[in-house]
């Protein structure tokens, strides 16, 4: 019979694990890029439940490889149309998109009034573009609505860049704003 008593004396070794300070890490960022996410990571940040994912797919709205993952720069661009988001930006594109009752909080309104002021040709609150995953599925990003609270214009990179493949995919990507700003001052 072994005694496992003597076992309890010995010290635990310590594992010696290097520390990587920020400037490592976005440097690495840059080089790899954003990187790859899992389903259920994809449905964090769409706010939706992972059993609809497979309808995104299959609408082509979103693409994934064979092992099911989601490459966050593909994301990016078929979901919001930005082709290259900065390195130094992917933490604030990775945030999870606001439904339209968070929105509807924000700005004071309710929810059935943000709907149809997002649907309308010219809208009352001009607020900034939002997705249209589904007919029950709207979603706002976080950053560009705090630039609208704070009455700021989109980022260069923010802005979107159109394409025929979109609208054959059937990706509704819905800008109020998007044209008051390209136009020249």
């Amino acid at each position: 019979m072994v005694e496992y008593s003597k076992f309890r004396k010995l010290p635990l070794q310590k594992i010696w694990v290097p520390e990587v300070n920020r400037g490592t890490q976005d440097r690495a960022a840059q080089d790899i890029g954003a990187g790859m996410a899992t389903r259920g990571q994809i449905s964090d940040y769409l706010r939706i439940s992972s059993r609809f994912i497979p309808n995104l797919i299959d609408a082509r709205i979103i693409k994934c490889n064979k092992a099911e993952r989601f490459s966050w720069a593909n994301v990016w661009r078929d979901v919001w149309q930005i082709p290259d988001v900065p390195a130094k930006h992917f933490s604030k594109m990775m945030v999870p998109l606001l439904t339209v009752s968070e929105v509807a909080k924000r700005v004071g309104v309710s929810e059935r009034s943000l709907v149809r002021d997002g649907d309308r040709k010219t809208p009352l609150y001009n607020l900034p573009r939002h997705v249209q995953l589904s007919p029950r599925h709207r979603r706002y990003h976080a950053s560009m609505l705090f630039l609208w609270e704070i009455e700021e214009g989109l980022d260069d990179w923010m802005l979107p860049v159109r394409s025929k493949s979109s609208v054959r995919r059937g990706l509704r990507v819905v800008s109020t704003s998007i044209e008051s700003m390209l136009k020249p001052p």
